[in-house]
């Protein structure tokens, strides 16, 4: 949720963003059943103004939105369950990680998360740098690109996209890891359940 004295700003920014798109749709019809380039980049044109029809709805809507009274937003979360959200936030020893599919939340131990990134590490696939010269890289790799699009083997615009993802500047990368969630057998949910009784 964005924080109360940005709400108004992000309304219209989405409303903005909602009347380029209608606008370009009107303009150029659905462009998407013409089979775009994967790697096009997002566009950010302004179109000129449409059909009155559509300048007309996106005036009555832009008002609309304009009249809301943002101010008295709720939370859609209680007290209690904000104050507990920030309690995890704030645990030092926990970790929260998507799961490998489902899109499921996992909370992990800390430690225990550390120990499988270091098992999968220490593999055969791995390989320590002690310095990793990133501006090397970078450079083989936009050599690479470069042949490549010499070679025929990938377009100007895929050119473009490769290229484009480095501009920042290169970056080492992240190690996360997406734990693999297993369906129990009825025979180990009725063990657990058994075992909970007991207790």
């Amino acid at each position: 949720m964005p924080k109360k004295c940005n709400i108004g700003r992000t309304v219209m920014a989405d409303f903005n963003e909602f009347a380029r798109k209608l606008r370009c749709r009107f303009h150029f019809g659905n462009t998407e059943s013409r089979g775009m380039h994967p790697f096009r980049q997002k566009s950010f044109y302004e179109p000129t103004p449409a059909c009155f029809e559509l300048e007309n709805y996106l005036d009555l809507t832009k008002f609309e939105l304009s009249n809301l009274d943002l101010r008295n937003n709720y939370y859609n979360f209680t007290k209690e369950q904000q104050l507990g959200l920030r309690s995890l936030k704030n645990m030092q020893d926990i970790i929260f990680s998507k799961s490998d599919k489902g899109g499921a939340i996992v909370i992990s131990k800390k430690t225990h998360y550390i120990k499988e990134g270091l098992r999968q590490l220490n593999s055969i696939h791995y390989t320590e740098i002690q310095e990793p010269n990133l501006l090397l890289i970078k450079n083989n790799i936009q050599t690479q690109i470069s042949k490549m699009f010499d070679n025929g083997e990938i377009d100007g615009i895929t050119l473009d996209f490769l290229r484009g993802s480095s501009k920042e500047g290169p970056r080492l990368g992240r190690l996360f890891l997406l734990p693999k969630l297993h369906k129990l057998s009825e025979l180990v949910i009725q063990g657990i359940k058994k075992q909970n009784d007991d207790s």
